[in-house]
């Protein structure tokens, strides 16, 4: 699943009508790490009223999810049984122009992962 919006006319055009950076970078910690600044993302999905497994995964071969923007549920994103695959780019527990969605409307787990072999975070 990839989150980026792309051009009717022209298919292998980006489209990036919310563009823009979030936060601003730096170093954080006591050892300095670096932080980079992060896109906005195009697409954001509100996981409201839709149980505890709202964006739920189940498969034995390999995922791929970029660049969405997901919260308003207890599990943002559960995946269970992959074998392999990607998880990048992705903004979780905040709408895709970076603000907060306010009170209980985040995030709580983020993204769980069971039963599965092997991923790249």
């Amino acid at each position: 699943m990839d989150g980026r919006s792309f051009d009717l006319n022209s298919p292998l055009a980006i489209l990036n009508p919310n563009s823009g950076t979030i936060g601003t970078g730096g170093t954080v910690g006591v050892d300095g790490i670096s932080l980079n600044t992060f896109e906005r993302k195009e697409l954001e999905i509100d996981l409201a009223d839709v149980g505890n497994n709202a964006l739920s995964i189940n498969s034995s071969g390999a995922v791929v999810i970029r660049h969405f923007a997901l919260f308003n549920n207890t599990r943002s994103l559960t995946l269970t049984g992959i074998s392999g695959g990607t998880i990048e780019n992705n903004m979780i527990g905040t709408r895709a122009d970076g603000t907060d969605p306010t009170g209980l409307n985040q995030s709580d787990l983020g993204i769980l992962i069971t039963g599965s072999g092997s991923q790249t975070p």
